[in-house]
C-alpha cells in the first residue's frame, strides 16, 4: 500500500466516522442545530463511506452509487452555508445563489451520470469554483466569527474555522494536483486535519465540552474575585457583572435578572445588562419557570411555548437561555439571556449559564453569611462597648461602695477601741465582751469588702498568655506556707515539668488557693499529706491539686464554689468563702473548668483544666 493509499484509508475512515457521530448526536437530540450538522458531515462523508465499502469488497461500487456520492458532495457547499448562518446571517441573496447552484449542479451531475457520459471540463471546472468559493466563503465567516465571540462559542468556533480553512485549502489543492501531483498528498494530509478540526469544533466529546466551560469559570471567578471585598459584597454589583459576562460569552444581545416581590406575581428587573431594557409588561409568563426552578430554552420557531412568544418578539430574539438562581431557600431570580439568532452551540451555551447561575448563588449565601457576620460582629462590638462601660461603671461603684462603707467601718472599730481603752475601769466584763465581739465584726467586714474588691478585681483584669511552669509556682507557694507555720510537718509532692500557657499572675492565684486550702484543712492531721501532679484524660491534661485533709460532704459539693459559700465554720477552720469563687472565675477565664472530689475526713482532690 502507498502514502496515498494509505492516508485516503485514513481520510474514508475519519470522514465516514465523523458523519455517524455527527448523525447519531442529532438522532439523540433532534434540534435543528445537530440537523444541519449531520447533513453538512454525512455530504462529507458518504462519498468516502463508499469508497470505504469498495475497498472492503475489491471491487468498484455501481455506477448510481457513484452519481448518490456525488450528489451528496454537492450538498456540502450548500450545508456549510447553512451551518455558518448560525454564527452570521447570510444574506438572502447569497442563500439563493448556492441554492441555484446546488441544484444546477445536481442536474448536470445525475443527467451526465444517467447517459454514461464523462464530466466535460468546463463543467468539472465550475463544479470544482463551486465548491471553492462557499467554501472560502464559509471560511471566512467562521474566522469572522471566532474572533467576535467568546467563552464556549469561541472555542469551537476556531476549530470549526479551521476546519473550513484546511478544507477550501484542499480543494485548491485538488484543482493543482493535475500539474503538480505531489499536492494530491498535500489535500490528504489537510483532508485528515480538516476532520479532525471539524470534530473538535461541531461534535467535540463532553469531557472538552467541559473543560472549556470550567476555564471560562475559572476567568469569571478570577474577574470576581480580584475586586474588593466590599464590592464582592454587594449584590447589585456582582449581579450585574453576572449579566455582563453572560452576554459576552455566549453572545447575547441582552440579558437581565427577573425577581418577583412577595407573593403576588409582582415581577421586577432589578439588574439588567445596559445594552438592552427587557419589557417588565411581558414577564409574567415567567411564573411557571420560577416555581419549576429549572433551567429552559425557549426558541419562537417552539410551538409549544406560546407564551414567550410576545416577550421574544418584543425583543427581537431568536431565542431565550433561561436559569434559575436558587438558594436553600428556594428560587431568588431567573437568569434571562436572549439571542438575536439561533447558537450553534446551544446546549452548550445553556449549560454554561446554568453554571453562572449556581455560582451566583453561592455568591449570594456568602454574601448573606458575610453580611450576618458584621452584622453580628456589630452587635458584638455594641455589646463589648457596653460591657466596658458596665465594667467602668462597676469599677467606680466598687471604689465608691469601699470608700463609703469603710469610712463608718473604721469608725466603729477605732470608736469600739478608744471604747475598749479608756473606758475600761467602767465597762463590766460584759460590756467588755460586746465591745470585743463589734470590733471583731466591724474588722471582719472590712475584709469581706476587701475580698469581693479583689474578685472583682480577678475578674477583670486583661489576661496575658505565656507559657508558666505551674509545678515552680507551686514550690513557691509551698514554700511561703513553711514559712508562716514553720513549726508544721507536711509531705508534700510536686510533680515535675507541668509547664502551660496562661496569665501567670492569675494562674498564681490559682495554685496559693488551693495549695492553701490543702495546707489549712490538714492542719489538725498529724501526718499532711499534700501533691500536686497532672494526669491525661481523652487526650486533655487535667491538673489536680490532693491533700488527706477533713474533707467534705459531696451532697454540698454544688456550694463549693460560690461566693461566701463555707462548707466548714469559721471556728474550725478560718476564711472569708471568697477563694474558691476566685478560682474558678480564673479557670473560666482561661477556658476551663474546675471541680472537686471529696469525702468527710478523708481529704479532697480539685481537678481543674485549662
Amino acid at each position: 500500500m502507498t502514502a496515498n493509499d494509505m492516508l485516503n484509508l485514513v481520510n474514508q475512515l475519519f470522514f465516514s466516522g465523523l458523519a455517524l457521530v455527527a448523525l447519531f448526536d442529532y438522532v439523540r437530540h433532534r434540534d435543528i442545530n445537530r440537523r444541519d450538522v449531520a447533513l453538512l458531515f454525512c455530504a462529507l462523508g458518504i462519498p468516502f463511506a463508499e469508497g470505504l465499502i469498495a475497498r472492503v469488497y475489491g471491487q468498484p461500487l455501481p455506477t448510481w452509487a457513484g452519481i448518490i456520492g456525488l450528489v451528496a458532495l454537492l450538498i456540502e457547499p450548500y450545508a456549510m452555508l447553512r451551518v455558518v448562518n448560525y454564527l452570521r446571517p447570510i444574506s438572502l441573496t447569497i442563500r439563493r445563489i448556492a441554492l441555484v447552484s446546488l441544484l444546477v449542479s445536481c442536474v448536470v451531475v445525475i443527467t451526465l451520470g444517467a447517459i454514461g457520459a464523462t464530466l466535460p471540463p468546463v463543467v468539472a471546472v465550475l463544479l470544482q469554483l463551486y465548491f471553492v468559493i462557499f467554501n472560502i466563503y464559509a471560511a471566512v465567516a467562521f474566522v469572522r466569527g471566532a474572533l467576535k465571540s467568546k467563552g464556549m462559542a469561541h472555542q469551537r468556533s476556531r476549530f470549526a474555522a479551521l476546519g473550513a480553512v484546511l478544507f477550501a485549502i484542499v480543494l485548491l489543492a485538488l484543482l493543482g494536483s493535475g500539474r503538480l501531483p505531489f499536492l494530491t498528498l498535500v489535500a490528504q494530509l489537510l483532508a485528515i486535519a480538516s476532520a479532525i478540526a471539524f470534530y473538535v469544533g461541531f461534535t467535540p466529546p463532553r469531557w472538552l465540552r467541559r473543560t472549556w466551560q470550567y476555564a471560562e469559570m475559572g476567568t469569571y471567578l478570577a474577574l470576581i474575585s480580584s475586586k474588593p471585598l466590599d464590592a464582592r459584597l454587594n449584590i447589585g454589583e456582582i449581579m450585574m457583572e453576572l449579566c455582563r459576562t453572560t452576554n459576552r460569552t455566549v453572545g447575547g444581545m441582552a440579558s437581565g435578572i427577573v425577581r418577583q416581590e412577595g407573593a403576588e406575581p409582582h415581577w421586577t428587573l432589578p439588574y439588567v445588562d445596559e445594552r438592552a431594557r427587557l419589557p417588565l409588561q411581558e414577564l409574567g409568563a415567567f411564573k411557571t419557570l420560577w416555581d419549576k426552578g429549572a433551567p429552559q430554552m425557549i426558541r419562537a420557531a417552539d410551538q409549544t411555548n406560546k407564551d414567550y412568544h410576545q416577550l421574544l418578539e418584543t425583543m427581537g430574539a431568536d431565542t431565550l437561555l433561561l436559569a434559575p438562581i436558587n438558594t436553600l431557600e428556594g428560587t431568588w431570580g431567573l437568569l434571562l439571556v436572549f439571542l438575536r439568532d439561533t447558537s450553534l452551540f446551544i446546549e452548550d451555551d445553556l449549560h454554561f449559564v446554568v453554571l453562572l447561575a449556581q455560582q451566583n448563588a453561592i455568591f449570594l449565601a456568602n454574601s448573606t453569611l458575610i453580611q450576618e457576620m458584621r452584622k453580628v460582629n456589630t452587635e458584638l462590638e455594641s455589646k463589648a462597648a457596653q460591657l466596658s462601660a458596665s465594667n467602668r461603671e462597676l469599677e467606680s461603684f466598687s471604689y465608691s461602695v469601699s470608700h463609703d462603707l469603710r469610712s463608718p467601718l473604721r469608725a466603729l472599730d477605732g470608736f469600739s477601741k478608744l471604747l475598749e481603752e479608756d473606758y475600761a475601769d467602767s465597762l463590766d466584763d460584759q460590756a467588755k465582751r460586746y465591745v470585743t465581739r463589734i470590733r471583731a465584726n466591724s474588722q471582719r467586714m472590712g475584709q469581706l469588702i476587701d475580698d469581693l474588691i479583689e474578685l472583682a478585681h480577678w475578674t477583670r483584669s486583661e489576661l496575658r498568655h505565656e507559657q508558666v511552669d505551674l509545678s515552680a509556682v507551686a514550690r513557691t507557694v509551698i514554700a511561703e506556707l513553711k514559712d508562716q507555720q514553720p513549726e508544721r510537718v507536711v509531705n508534700y509532692e510536686i510533680e515535675d515539668g507541668i509547664v502551660v500557657v496562661g496569665d501567670t499572675r492569675l494562674l498564681r492565684v490559682v495554685m496559693h488557693n488551693l495549695l492553701g486550702n490543702a495546707w489549712k484543712y490538714t492542719a489538725k492531721k498529724p501526718a499532711a499529706d499534700i501533691k500536686f501532679g497532672m494526669l491525661k484524660r481523652e487526650n486533655n491534661s487535667v491538673y489536680y491539686v490532693r491533700d488527706n485533709g477533713a474533707g467534705f460532704d459531696m451532697t454540698y459539693a454544688d456550694k463549693l464554689f460560690g461566693v461566701f459559700q463555707r462548707l466548714h465554720n469559721t471556728e474550725e477552720f478560718a476564711g472569708n468563702g471568697i477563694g474558691l469563687a476566685t478560682v474558678q472565675r480564673i479557670i473560666q477565664r482561661h477556658g476551663g473548668k474546675i471541680w472537686a472530689e471529696a469525702a468527710v475526713n478523708q481529704g479532697a482532690t480539685f481537678h481543674f483544666t485549662l
